[in-house]
């Protein structure tokens, strides 16, 4: 959206994130799977009407069933609260629950949690699961949850999950190694790099854990039939969003065949955003350095999934609930609903 005031009339902006917020009045018998839309034709600031010069696309929401009520429903958060939300000082923490209590979430997978694991887990009464409460990655779920054996705590975090109507699921929370020769998920914003650098970097950090773990944690604990779902921070970003399609989102960079995510989609996994938003150029979903406003088109935070699941909707999370809030964190969140099958 673009504003041009006219002299005299401009409005001073504060440091930081400023945005509009746009809400949705669904009624409670609307038809999950449906697609609302809204648009901004014009808006009041100080009693005068303003009508944009140019106007975004239009925003789309997605009707979901209530989680809360329907058995077969789960509501997956994946969130890296950046060091345990202490950046913003004293209310960080509390703007990461406030965050996750919005998000009305059954599951929420989280890094860099270190601290804020007890805290949590009480505020919201979820079960928990974490290494120990200092630790980066941790579980949080409204149901159920049974601890399995896994090798490398720092990068893995899985268990699995009964649902009140039976069904078993299996979690897995991970962080993979990143790229440092050069770090390009926060650097590549220049011209002249080579990407297969990224490529080969990430071969031989993001892709060997992604392996272990689907190997050593994944495969010899699953049950006949058990859906899986794997979500984290990945430091990788996606062949689906690195397309010939995106190049001019990308400084020109692209098709770049990132391993990692090409990994999961080899081993039967489907990436459930971009699943519900197939038009990579459209539907962008960054997550990286949400706080800074930078690489709003690079994706390397994801919930992956295979077996008996439905993906309903799914979509990036990097607005706080108050609208006067900054955002917590260097990453967005990843909000996805599943139906299980």
């Amino acid at each position: 959206m673009t504003l041009r005031p006219t002299h005299g009339e401009e409005i001073l902006l504060q440091p930081g994130i400023n945005y509009f917020l746009l809400t949705f009045d669904v009624r409670s018998k609307a038809t999950p799977g449906h697609t609302l839309y809204a648009s901004v034709p014009f808006f009041k600031l100080n009693g005068k009407k303003i009508i944009p010069e140019t106007s975004a696309e239009e925003v789309r929401k997605q009707v979901t069933c209530n989680n809360q009520t329907q058995s077969n429903i789960v509501k997956v958060l994946q969130w890296n609260i950046w060091h345990g939300g202490i950046h913003l000082g004293n209310e960080g923490q509390q703007r990461v629950l406030d965050l996750i209590r919005s998000s009305r979430a059954d599951v929420i997978m989280m890094q860099e949690a270190y601290g804020i694991q007890q805290m949590l887990a009480d505020s919201l009464g979820y079960h928990l699961k974490t290494h120990s409460l200092k630790d980066n990655l941790a579980m949080y779920s409204r149901f159920p949850l049974e601890a399995i054996a896994w090798r490398e705590p720092f990068k893995s975090n899985p268990a699995k999950i009964t649902l009140p109507n039976g069904k078993r699921i299996m979690f897995v929370d991970c962080w993979l190694r990143y790229a440092y020769r050069p770090e390009y998920t926060s650097g590549y914003a220049e011209k002249g790099l080579d990407p297969s650098v990224w490529v080969a970097e990430d071969s031989i950090l993001a892709l060997p854990d992604i392996r272990n773990i689907y190997t050593k944690d994944i495969a010899p604990n699953l049950e006949t039939d058990m859906p899986v779902i794997v979500t984290g921070d990945f430091n990788s970003c996606s062949h689906l969003d690195w397309t010939e399609r995106a190049k001019p989102l990308h400084h020109g960079y692209g098709p770049v065949a990132f391993p990692a995510s090409r990994y999961m989609l080899e081993n039967g996994f489907k990436d459930s955003f971009r699943e519900k938003n197939p038009d990579e150029v459209a539907y962008q979903g960054g997550t990286v350095a949400a706080i800074y406003g930078q690489m709003q088109m690079s994706r390397i935070d994801f919930i992956y999934y295979k077996g008996g699941l439905k993906v309903l909707s799914s979509k990036i999370v990097r607005t706080a609930p108050e609208i006067d809030y900054v955002w917590a964190s260097d990453h967005a969140a990843v909000l996805t609903v599943f139906e299980v099958e």
